[in-house]
């Protein structure tokens, strides 16, 4: 490892080899096609269907980013790193805190400054430990005297004197403390040493580790040297894609563009799980490692339920019960976080793993989520799976008509069959649907289709939840919601209503909210447009209703079926 770290002296202090520069690369955009697997489907489900879409891989756009080529091979285990727009915001937050500390007089600390800093964020992310590799190129390019701490046995000291020198932490104590005080430490192991908690003259740059691994040397030092705290956001899709175009093979195919893009969109935006813990090529064991990741996260959400059930559930995401379930997402200015669930399937898995042991729990999930402001998210797709859950189930229902003309309008009335397989009715598209439910001797709707619910295989945010044919000229359609303002992409209508057959003469628009959330005074979005009323679409005339999902309705829905 010395003589590693002697190189990355030799070609970034010396011979100053740190290139930044812009680079394009053509981005899948998620949001001109379907980006979410529906309801139900797993991840390892989602790669035997259609999903992505095909024209993923084809959408494309060109979008501009910054990366740093160093001459030698860096800590993180490359020499080329992808500088994320925090990047620059958090080295001059770092600067400015360090510059801060010392007060008019000769080496006195400024009262009440951070005199170390710690970066925290996603477990798992990758992101930490890959800024402390940027960090260090960027300081031995411009000769600022830096120590890479791997521990207190094996540090690597950088200045003018010493190349890259491995010192123990006794060593760096017994530094005078003018030389302290040009040091920056950066290093991703917690400070356990008493002795680090002292007054020394350097400035402790720590990738901070999960808050259960947390030892009490640890918080000696964060209360002794006042460490200050920055969150690191989530990866967003166009930086996950921009690394694995520059690091990943030479030329991807469309199925390994679409692995990684299902691992992203159900298990969260961490680099380390899309890039590093779960490959994209089947060749390199896809599916194998993808089963033992899923593994893996049912049993961390086991143990998060485990821990108080969904009263503690807070003090639980404060600590992230694994990199895969949950997310410390930056708040205002980056300085304090609030803690979620980082996506739909996540939050849909945690519901069904906590109905298997109790429905009171389970279905408790959404009030409790509901009731702390930076939870939304986590809210409404945890109302989402109690809804599809009651909806599946089957039963008679009754929706009121929206907006609300008079006190007497006549609900409407339905009835879903409870679907007695295992394998829900998923549909790929308008037309995979029309070829379901068509009576193919008669034409019409076949009469079996009547009262079956069928799911979207694939869905964007507006897209339809569900739908079941009520009658055999009524296609009623969900949406479930937990927002103020009901939206729902009119252009889906319109392709269902062209795709189905001629038969289907009423289309009803039903929204699925929760009991807290209902109103008369909603607001419906097609397409950016408000209408008063919407046309007929294709002859068939379309109604707004509003189906209220109680707790009482959930427990009523409680059957054992597994969790597709």
């Amino acid at each position: 490892m010395s003589d590693v770290m002697q190189e990355i002296y030799h070609e970034l202090w010396v011979r100053q080899r740190v290139i930044v520069k812009n680079v394009t690369i053509p981005v899948p955009q998620p949001h001109l096609v379907r980006p979410e697997p529906g309801y139900g489907v797993n991840p390892e489900q989602a790669l035997t269907g259609d999903f992505p879409d095909p024209l993923f891989t084809k959408m494309l756009q060109e979008q501009e980013f910054t990366v740093l080529k160093a001459g030698a091979m860096l800590p993180c285990g490359t020499d080329l790193l992808l500088v994320r727009s925090e990047y620059d915001r958090i080295e001059r937050l770092l600067v400015d805190s360090e510059l801060g500390r010392w007060s008019d007089g000769p080496g006195l600390l400024e009262p009440g400054a951070n005199l170390d800093h710690k970066l925290s964020g996603p477990s798992g992310s990758e992101g930490k430990s890959v800024f402390l590799s940027y960090l260090l190129a960027r300081r031995l390019s411009m000769g600022q005297p830096t120590v890479y701490r791997e521990n207190d046995r094996r540090c690597f000291l950088f200045d003018q004197y010493t190349p890259g020198k491995q010192v123990n932490a006794d060593a760096l104590f017994r530094l005078p403390m003018e030389q302290q005080k040009r040091l920056w430490i950066l290093t991703s192991d917690p400070p356990t040493d008493p002795r680090w908690s002292y007054s020394c003259g350097w400035f402790v740059v720590l990738a901070d580790i999960p808050e259960d691994m947390k030892s009490t040397s640890h918080s000696q030092w964060e209360t002794g040297r006042n460490v200050g705290m920055h969150y690191m956001s989530d990866w967003q899709w166009s930086e996950i894609f921009a690394v694995f175009k520059l690091l990943g093979p030479d030329t991807a195919t469309p199925s390994e563009i679409g692995n990684l893009y299902t691992t992203f969109v159900c298990l969260g935006p961490a680099a380390r799980t899309c890039l590093i813990s779960i490959p994209t090529s089947i060749d390199e064991g896809y599916n194998r490692r993808l089963s033992a990741h899923l593994r893996s996260v049912d049993t961390d959400i086991q143990t998060f339920l485990a821990r108080g059930a969904y009263k503690s559930i807070l003090a639980s995401l404060a600590r992230p019960l694994s990199p895969n379930s949950a997310v410390m997402e930056p708040a205002e200015h980056a300085l304090f976080c609030t803690a979620g669930i980082t996506t739909r399937w996540l939050a849909h898995r945690v519901l069904m793993v906590a109905l298997e042991q109790s429905s009171r729990i389970g279905f408790g999930l959404f009030p409790y989520f509901l009731r702390y402001q930076g939870l939304q998210n986590i809210s409404g797709w945890i109302f989402e799976g109690c809804a599809q859950y009651v909806l599946s189930h089957g039963g008679s229902f009754n929706a009121s008509e929206i907006p609300i003309a008079n006190n007497n309008s006549l609900p409407l009335k339905f009835a879903i069959q409870k679907n007695q397989s295992t394998c829900p009715h998923y549909f790929a598209s308008a037309g995979h649907l029309a070829q379901q439910v068509q009576d193919r001797y008669r034409g019409g709707l076949a009469p079996d289709t009547v009262g079956k619910y069928f799911l979207p295989y694939s869905r964007r945010p507006e897209s339809i939840d569900g739908l079941v044919f009520s009658h055999p000229d009524t296609l009623i359609i969900f949406r479930i919601t937990i927002a103020g303002t009901l939206t729902i992409d009119f252009q889906e209508i319109l392709d269902l209503s062209r795709a189905l057959p001629a038969t289907i003469r009423r289309i009803r628009v039903v929204f699925v909210v929760p009991q807290a959330h209902t109103r008369p005074d909603v607001t419906l979005i097609c397409n950016s447009e408000a209408p008063a009323i919407i046309p007929p679409v294709s002859g068939s005339a379309i109604g707004l209703f509003q189906l209220v999902c109680t707790y009482g309705d959930m427990q009523a829905a409680v059957v054992h079926r597994p969790f597709i």
